[in-house]
């Protein structure tokens, strides 16, 4: 699959527990604003660490174990591989102005690390349309001539990515309004990333 193992869904969740997390990350005050390699700002807060009580009981039903099985069975089907049970959570904000440049969020195995070698991305935006921009791109390379596909991120959409050595990918300047997105990540039993 070019340029590295993805898939789309139209529909992520259902529409009422899309339309409630949109509601509580437009209120929240958990956002933390990080920084990239270029000092440029994003914002993200890890879920995972006791915040999703914080979302309203139909959004907390997405953080569930069962919703996690019923997401990660198409993703091993795709993938053709076993992923563990457990997963994390993050959300993400990008404002106007907001980028994120080529990457790949691969970084050599170690008794160290046990970060992600999956992700699935579920975008939470009302209303957005392409002038906005902030769309998601797959690329051959960190270069932006090589972009291969843009994802618009179209509120419930969902985005599954094997990650690797390959697995280049970027956001496109956001021009006005706000970026939301949940982020899955998921470990492969082996622990070992995709690069096919």
């Amino acid at each position: 699959m070019d340029p590295f193992r993805h898939l789309t869904v139209e529909e992520a969740l259902r529409p009422e527990a899309a339309n409630a997390i949109l509601e509580w990350l437009e209120s929240t005050d958990q956002f933390e604003t990080r920084h990239d390699s270029a000092n440029r700002p994003y914002y993200q807060f890890n879920i995972t660490r006791g915040k999703a009580a914080a979302a309203p009981p139909i959004a907390r039903e997405v953080f569930d174990l069962a919703y996690i099985d019923e997401l990660r069975r198409p993703l091993e089907e795709l993938f053709q591989t076993r992923l563990r049970a457990r997963c994390s959570f993050i959300a993400t904000r990008y404002l106007p102005g907001c980028l994120a440049v080529a990457h790949r969020d691969y970084l050599p195995r170690s008794p160290e690390r046990d970060g992600p070698t999956h992700f699935f991305i579920i975008y939470i935006n009302a209303g957005w349309c392409p002038k906005y921009g902030g769309e998601l791109t797959l690329q051959r390379s960190s270069k932006p001539e090589d972009v291969v596909k843009k994802i618009a991120p179209l509120h419930n959409a969902g985005l599954g990515m094997a990650l690797g050595r390959r697995s280049y990918h970027a956001v496109n300047k956001v021009e006005d309004g706000t970026r939301y997105g949940i982020q899955f990540g998921f470990v492969a039993e082996s622990g070992w990333y995709q690069d096919g």
